[in-house]
């Protein structure tokens, strides 16, 4: 009869060693990415991840952090931290039987938890009837596809637009570190509009972009239109997954193509590099963005969101009373 023997902390080589080798990881459930996380939070977000050890000589790295409230009480896990994609990884090929163990055992001891469903994971359906769990969904294109039927799938209005900006003097490539802060005031454009429409979700410091900059898992793209930055964003790797995150446009230039031109070209780019699936990330449920990455021969996957955190630590979390003495670490 399966049964899980052991759980231990997870040591980061590891856990950087499962990362590195399994089919099905992103870079969310690297071990660099939960400690991006700590030290841009000044060790509010403290990785505790756990490998968990069956009687069958398999294991699995269930990806967690765990953040600080007042007193450095624990008032909340993540998996992952920040939203993105969280459970378990490993090189083994892990039956039903042992997601449903792990399952069980995270969900009895970590109260208070937030874990984003991985849509990449094989057995990514287990937790569909859990009472907690909030449908949301994440688009990306299988770069297996001929780049022929990838370029016949584009719809009309994207295919327009990527036109369109082929007709300016454009060039895009990796930026240089001294771009970061122009890519920043970009975000912060965006932010500003996001905020208008009641859609700002965070508020990241320009050391976020700063660290994974530094990442070598991390390609830093850019438009330029003569020198000028107006389009740019990280693409974060892992062994057969790409994943963009905040790749955002100058306000002067939105209507003129450069999003579609630029997830075009890099598209085409992994494709060639041999990664599996280019992710455009889950979209919050906004319709528009939606819309946007349907222009793209992307699938929709299932990505829902576990929040299993009492009422009561939602309610003082939003009015920001349990992470008073830390919030300020964060944003």
């Amino acid at each position: 009869m399966l049964k899980i023997k052991q759980i231990i902390t997870a040591s980061t080589e590891g856990w950087h060693h499962t990362w590195s080798n399994c089919d099905y990881a992103t870079f969310f459930h690297s071990p660099e990415w939960s400690h991006i996380v700590k030290k841009y939070s000044d060790g509010v977000i403290e990785p505790v991840t756990k490998k968990i050890l069956f009687n069958d000589d398999t294991s699995a790295f269930f990806i967690l952090t765990a953040t600080k409230g007042l007193k450095g009480f624990v008032d909340v896990y993540e998996s992952a931290p920040l939203g993105v994609y969280g459970g378990w990884i490993s090189t083994y090929s892990l039956t039903e039987q042992h997601s449903a163990l792990i399952e069980s055992y995270i969900i009895d001891n970590y109260p208070n938890l937030i874990w984003r469903i991985n849509p990449f994971h094989p057995h990514n359906s287990f937790l569909k009837n859990h009472k907690k769990l909030k449908y949301d969904t994440s688009f990306a294109v299988s770069l297996k596809t001929s780049m022929d039927d990838l370029q016949k799938n584009i719809r009309r209005n994207t295919r327009r637009n990527i036109n369109k900006a082929n007709k300016l003097d454009l060039s895009i490539k990796m930026i240089e570190h001294q771009h970061v802060a122009d890519y920043y005031n970009i975000y912060l454009q965006t932010l500003n509009r996001w905020v208008k429409k009641g859609e700002a979700k965070s508020h990241y410091r320009i050391e976020m972009f700063q660290q994974l900059f530094e990442s070598d898992n991390c390609d830093f793209w850019g438009v330029f239109q003569d020198q000028l930055l107006i389009c740019a964003g990280p693409i974060l790797k892992s062994k057969n997954h790409v994943v963009t995150w905040l790749g955002l446009t100058h306000n002067d230039y939105l209507n003129k193509g450069i999003n579609q031109f630029f997830y075009y070209h890099l598209i085409r780019y992994y494709k060639d590099q041999g990664f599996a699936w280019f992710d455009f990330n889950p979209s919050s449920n906004l319709k528009g963005v939606e819309h946007y990455k349907k222009g793209f021969p992307t699938t929709e996957l299932p990505s829902p969101v576990l929040d299993s955190r009492s009422i009561i630590l939602k309610v003082l979390q939003q009015s920001k009373i349990v992470f008073a003495s830390n919030i300020k670490k964060l944003f």
